[in-house]
């Protein structure tokens, strides 16, 4: 197939040299490219067979105009991006080559990874965005091509894209990673500066602009140019370097801690593919000693550390030196102290990785992608004598050891071996653990003492008699096809208890249904900011908010500000003209896609920049959250890269929610249960965080109420306060105002039926 690239370029002569010698060295043969120059000042010349380059006499309306003015002059087949600022090393077009004959029904390619660059290094292998993405000629028409925008314009054609025609998500191995996607080179960037806005220039005519300005300066030529392309520095070496030193590993987005034994990973994988599926692929840190278990899984990074399993400590400082995000599930080490709060060690580790209230869900079981199906069954073969297989695990225990496993594994042979085939797993070696799997989906029942064993078949649908610890905690809540249950306590003086339950099991065995897998497709989730607007004398307090907002924007979070109210509290009879939350909410939920996120705050709030980056992490796994406010008495506190560790250290802690984010899909499905609460009074931000605390299986009191409980609320540190007196909480509104008294009633009747046990006092506050 044709596969052409198209790029252009605006004023950026040098960059495009360095894009045009990347398309020169693709090793892919069928290729050509196609150069737009939308800058009519500057005429490029180049003589390539491969390259033609079109110079444009009236620049184009819009960046979207652009783009369709470019494909147009692509010959039909695969149509790939590369950027005037940014490289690609020679096996971009590869790649996209054998993802399309791999799925020869797709009609756009989008791959996972790129490099990230900065003044010319490599710092991270990043997720793929929009430059990864590839699509067909035929596709583009049947979208109707890009629309007329300047920015943001390549996510709105690729959501159409992907909402409407068939493609391939494709991973990369990280040596097979090709787009260098470049920042802070020197050149002016489009999507640097957020999406357009009512209140400023647009983005397109801001890049003319800064043209014009650089044109007056003599800092850039004009009329004929001829094009001499050529790299730099050699960036495949460059590649090889980065991924040679091991850095790819240590900047991977997130970081899931367990140094525990194989069960203990097992235990928390569903939690890792939860990760992989709603956020990207994360790193597994585990100890070298169990890290061949994630031989067999395709959707976790591994990250192997010699760090022995008491040694949390150490490995969370580490991490947390690597990864921005690190999600840590192991329960104990030494020095180490965590308050025990379930019933058993293994739900334990899901709480603290903030999934408890996902643990029973039969659909996430631990699944190992990558395993060896033909080992698996000259496994079997070697072992079967044409029976029903009735498999044994009863020894080996290292944490709770079983009296008689011994005389059990006898009295198991006597009772049941004239009719089946009895095996005891402690005398099998095979390369992995879960190359055991093979013989849980072909056997008829598992009776285990082993608690490793007992996660593993969790990957099966074997039934399972599990004989656990007299100790509640530390025997593990079994979340395989369990029939039967039996303590050590139980079963040690009464051996005939387990032979019957096993007999029983025989009688009618059943296996479970397993869920369907579903591919991994991880969603590209654009953030909105929600904030209700309205007309007031400018003040340094909320001009420092605006100003931090803008940040925001200029990393492509899209505001949606809302201004002219719908209905207001003056209908209830309020003196003030208070906008409803609903509102403010639906507003951004009408502009967003099912997979973005929405995310509220107050008009006043200055946020950190480095809140999307936490938000698309969080929300993303998470499905909701709030976070407190820290409040400041100066207006200019926050300085350049300040970490927001250090911000909540300086701040003054504050009860109130002042930031709220969900997925739309979180929104709509909870938008019954959100009360139709009045903004500027009191009470609904601690109504909503209760809502989303229940949703994470956590109850709220009025003492934990003050507390910040992950995963329901954001670490403290990405949303500031200037503290000035507030008008709901004068006295001439607390208590009476309409809008107070509104709140407080949704609230408490909400409560009197989700949190009975919540005690609210006579002005029906809590």
């Amino acid at each position: 197939m044709r596969i052409s690239v198209i790029a252009l370029t605006y004023a950026r002569v040098d960059r495009l040299n360095e894009c045009i010698e990347s398309f020169v060295r693709q090793d892919y043969p069928d290729k050509d490219m196609v150069v737009l120059n939308t800058c009519p000042q500057q005429t490029l010349i180049y003589s390539h067979p491969n390259v033609t380059v079109f110079n444009l006499t009236e620049r184009p309306k819009n960046l979207g105009e652009a783009r369709n003015m470019a494909v147009e002059r692509c010959q039909d087949g695969l149509i790939c991006l590369l950027d005037d600022d940014d490289l690609a090393l020679p096996n971009y077009l590869s790649v996209y080559a054998e993802a399309l004959a791999k799925n020869p029904e797709a009609q756009w390619v989008w791959v996972d990874k790129q490099f990230y660059m900065v003044a010319g290094k490599i710092q991270k292998i990043a997720l793929g965005a929009c430059n990864t993405f590839a699509f067909t000629k035929q596709a583009w028409r049947a979208v109707g091509g890009y629309n007329a925008m300047n920015v943001g314009e390549d996510r709105d054609f690729i959501g159409r894209m992907t909402a409407k025609l068939p493609g391939a998500r494709v991973s990369v191995r990280t040596d097979e990673v090709a787009y260098l996607y470049c920042w802070g080179n020197g050149v002016y960037h489009l999507s640097g500066m957020g999406d357009d806005k009512p209140h400023r220039t647009n983005s397109w005519d801001r890049s003319r602009m800064d043209f014009e300005w650089k044109l007056k300066q003599r800092k850039v030529q004009t009329g004929p140019i001829l094009m001499k392309p050529e790299w730099k520095q050699n960036y495949v070496k460059l590649a090889q370097s980065f991924l040679g030193n091991g850095k790819a590993d240590l900047e991977s987005e997130v970081c899931l801690i367990e140094l525990g034994r194989y069960g203990d990973i097992i235990n928390i994988l569903p939690v890792a593919r939860l990760i992989a599926e709603r956020y990207g692929r994360p790193v597994f840190m585990v100890n070298r000693e169990f890290a061949n278990v994630l031989d067999g899984i395709g959707y976790v990074q591994p990250h192997i550390v010699e760090t022995p399993h008491p040694a949390i400590n150490q490995a969370l400082d580490l991490a947390k030196r690597s990864y921005r995000h690190v999600i840590n599930a192991q329960i104990w080490g030494t020095a180490y102290r965590l308050e025990k709060k379930c019933p058993a060690y293994n739900l334990e580790s899901w709480r603290l990785a903030g999934f408890e209230n996902q643990f029973y869900d039969k659909t996430l079981l631990p699944e190992f992608d990558q395993r060896d199906l033909d080992l698996e069954a000259a496994i079997f073969k070697k072992l079967s004598d044409g029976k029903p297989m009735l498999l044994l695990k009863m020894h080996g225990a290292l944490s709770a050891p079983f009296k008689i496993g011994v005389q059990l594994e006898e009295l198991l042979r006597k009772t049941f071996e004239p009719q089946y085939q009895v095996v005891e797993l402690s005398s099998i070696k095979t390369p992995h653990i879960y190359d055991l799997i093979g013989l849980f989906d072909r056997a008829v029942l598992l009776v285990t003492i082993d608690t490793m064993t007992l996660h593993l078949a969790a990957a099966s649908d074997i039934p399972v008699v599990a004989l656990v610890n007299n100790d509640p905690w530390v025997s593990s809540i079994p979340r395989c096809h369990c029939v039967s249950k039996i303590n050590y306590a139980v079963a040690e003086p009464h051996p005939e208890a387990v032979i019957e339950a096993v007999a029983e099991a025989l009688k009618s065995p059943t296996r479970r249904p397993m869920p369907s897998v579903a591919t991994i497709n991880p969603a590209q989730r654009k953030i909105f900011h929600a904030v209700e607007r309205h007309d007031e004398p400018r003040n340094p307090r909320k001009e420092a908010a605006w100003q931090s907002w803008d940040r925001l924007y200029d990393q492509g979070v899209i505001p949606c500000h809302y201004w002219k109210y719908e209905r207001d509290a003056r209908g209830i009879g309020d003196k003030r003209a208070l906008p409803y939350l609903k509102d403010v909410l639906r507003f951004a939920m009408n502009q967003a896609g099912d997979d973005d996120i929405v995310f509220f705050t107050n008009d006043d709030n200055v946020l950190h920049p480095l809140l999307p980056s936490l938000l698309r992490f969080h929300v993303s796994v998470f499905g909701a959250c709030c976070s407190q406010r820290c409040d400041f008495r100066k207006v200019n506190i926050l300085k350049p890269n300040m970490p927001p560790e250090e911000v909540a250290k300086l701040g003054s802690p504050h009860i109130g929610r002042d930031l709220f984010a969900f997925t739309k899909t979180w929104l709509e499905k909870n938008w019954n249960n959100l009360g139709d609460f009045i903004l500027g009074a009191s009470d609904w931000d601690l109504a909503l965080a209760s809502l989303i605390r229940l949703q994470h299986g956590i109850v709220s009191t009025r003492k934990n109420i003050e507390a910040s409980i992950h995963p329901a609320e954001l670490p403290r540190g990405y949303v500031l306060h200037i503290a000035h007196p507030s008008l709901w909480n004068q006295p001439a509104n607390i208590n009476t105002a309409a809008s107070q008294i509104h709140n407080r009633k949704l609230f408490k009747a909400w409560a009197q039926k989700s949190l009975p046990d919540l005690i609210f006092n006579s002005q029906n506050s809590i």
